[in-house]
């Protein structure tokens, strides 16, 4: 048993009963399958752990509890960003419930008041809001993250009153304090339609994409690379507990799948759907607006004389090497001629000069 200070989250599915009621296997099969990709790549992003899954629900930890409320921002605002593309049976809300304390950890598991907290303020969450209590509040950094009072709770088998805040949404508030706002897409200086502003997820593209401009593919990636290193990272943390043997084998073990899943991940199918779903998004915005379509167009040109000068000098440097070349070896010609011809001049000065020594032998006085 191990006491480590934690920050804990719940999320789950709105309605999730009264979904599966209507949803074939199938369908509910794929709902869950979307919520775990929405959810567990952005954990990793953000530091968190997974400690298990009930269903429609997580529970998560984090060491920071700053770290928890971005994660939880960026989901919804994810999750926004993407239930357009999606028919309206087929969408969902998640919920949002933190809080932060000491928790026993057993076997990949954690018990204590953070959890039970947590667990209660899950229930007075609705779809699309995050809660979390005073204990978050007094140890996250209140320059990051956005908050209201949300007052005190009398929570189910907690004795005293809890104090909950929650996250305001862009649209209650109208704009943030924390960071300018994020420019649109298609260049205007209107914020992006995301009920967080899509600032924890602008943290996320960039640590993911390093300013690249196909956030979605290379965000799938990381969530597959970050997966593999997950449960590489826990198989082989089993062995070495176990006898000294195991413990030897674990980093060998732990490289073995770590790099079959690597290898997997180019055949990720989330990779190129996220791809797609962005192409897509990028032709709509090209039909429809002007400056966007000014600005592709424009790079496009720039481009294409970047890389055409930089073919035209890759020939000229290409003809130039060619050109030192063949001097190169007509001059090695040259001296090769120029050897033999004095080779040739010194075999026959060498045969006149036998010819000479033969002469004054037969020369007679008279």
């Amino acid at each position: 048993m191990k006491i480590e200070c934690l920050t804990v989250v719940f999320v789950d599915i709105e309605g999730y009963t009264s979904k599966t009621n209507d949803q074939s296997r199938g369908a509910n099969e794929r709902l869950l399958g979307r919520f775990a990709a929405l959810v567990k790549p952005l954990v990793r992003a953000f530091n968190g752990r997974i400690v298990k899954g009930m269903g429609d629900a997580y529970l998560v930890v984090f060491k920071s509890p700053t770290d928890a409320l971005l994660c939880a921002m960026a989901v919804q605002d994810l999750l926004a960003e993407r239930s357009p593309q999606l028919p309206k049976h087929e969408r969902f809300r998640l919920r949002f419930a933190a809080s932060a304390g000491e928790v026993r950890v057993e076997h990949n598991d954690v018990f204590g008041e953070a959890v039970n907290i947590a667990s209660r303020i899950e229930a007075l969450a609705s779809g699309g809001e995050i809660y979390f209590s005073e204990a978050v509040y007094l140890m996250m950094n209140r320059s990051e993250v956005p908050f209201l009072d949300a007052g005190r709770h009398k929570l189910k088998g907690i004795h005293e009153q809890v104090r909950l805040y929650r996250i305001p949404k862009l649209s209650e508030v109208g704009a943030y304090k924390l960071a300018p706002p994020v420019e649109a897409k298609d260049g205007s200086a209107e914020p992006e339609l995301l009920p967080f502003g899509g600032l924890a997820l602008k943290r996320v593209h960039s640590r993911v994409t390093e300013g690249s401009v196909a956030k979605d593919g290379s965000f799938y990636l990381l969530g597959a690379l970050a997966e593999v290193h997950y449960t590489s990272g826990s198989k082989s943390a089993l062995l070495a507990r176990r006898s000294w043997p195991h413990k030897i084998l674990a980093p060998f073990y732990y490289l073995s799948l770590f790099a079959m899943g690597v290898a997997a991940i180019p055949f990720h199918g989330g990779t190129y759907r996220g791809l797609y779903s962005r192409f897509r998004k990028g032709l709509r915005l090209f039909k429809g607006s002007r400056s966007y379509r000014f600005k592709v167009i424009t790079n496009m040109l720039l481009l294409t004389f970047v890389l055409g000068g930089t073919a035209v000098g890759w020939r000229q440097y290409v003809l130039a090497k060619q050109a030192e070349q063949q001097a190169e070896t007509l001059k090695i010609l040259v001296q090769q001629k120029e050897k033999a011809a004095a080779q040739a001049r010194a075999r026959e000065v060498a045969v006149q000069k036998a010819l000479n020594k033969e002469k004054k032998k037969f020369h007679f006085p008279w």
